[in-house]
């Protein structure tokens, strides 16, 4: 009786341990995880070597699928950044969720001005139907300045560079709009927009939290 109730406990105390591993999951565990159709440019054994080199506090790059170079800019438990190009990065983030964590990929092309897609997935890389709001250049306005944006010329175009703050849980949606005018051809609505927008993921969607400015 004694050895069975012995084999119960640990086999309970292995199970604990086993949801101890699972949550200890971080956003490096799944940029080495990721299928090569989720991160093209970088194949799992690159992955592996941009690890090592950051972990060794090296600023050796590795060779991506383009003969570019590509190596991690900061990796914390919910959060990794890395150069894919010259011209594009990623981050995998990592968002709580109800059930499970939810992995966003975000990717940044840098031309002609900042401008960044999300994907949303599961722990087992499964696309997810969650997507970000699309936006337009009145969302940027905040509604106290509407009315004086509809007397306005706003862009025909908005561009965004999102970034995810794991301290907060938000993904911020910074405006880089303004880069893709000439100074002389910008029209007088980029002076209401605001400078970002957050959304924070609220059960199955994401949700406008505040826009920003430092004007």
């Amino acid at each position: 009786m004694k050895l069975s109730r012995f084999i119960v406990s640990v086999a309970a105390a292995m199970a604990l341990l086993a949801g101890f591993a699972v949550e200890a999951r971080t956003a490096a565990d799944f940029f080495v995880s990721a299928p090569d159709e989720v991160l093209p440019l970088v194949p799992q054994s690159t992955r592996l070597d941009m690890l090592d080199y950051f972990s060794s506090g090296l600023s050796t790059t590795s060779p991506n699928a383009t003969r570019g170079r590509a190596r991690i800019m900061l990796n914390e438990p919910a959060k990794l950044q890395a150069e894919l190009s010259r011209d594009s990065n990623i981050q995998i983030a990592l968002f709580p969720a109800e059930r499970d964590t939810v992995v966003a990929v975000i990717e940044t092309v840098l031309t002609p001005v900042a401008d960044s897609s999300v994907s949303f997935y599961d722990t087992s890389w499964n696309l997810l139907a969650l997507t970000m709001p699309s936006l337009k250049p009145i969302d940027f306005v905040p509604e106290s300045l509407r009315k004086e944006a509809s007397r306005a010329e706003l862009p025909d175009v908005v561009f965004g560079r999102i970034d995810f703050n794991p301290e907060t849980g938000y993904l911020t949606v910074n405006n880089t709009t303004a880069g893709y005018y000439a100074e002389q051809d910008r029209p007088d609505g980029l002076a209401l927009m605001s400078t970002s927008i957050q959304y924070a993921l609220r059960g199955n969607r994401l949700r406008k939290v505040a826009n920003t400015s430092d004007k």
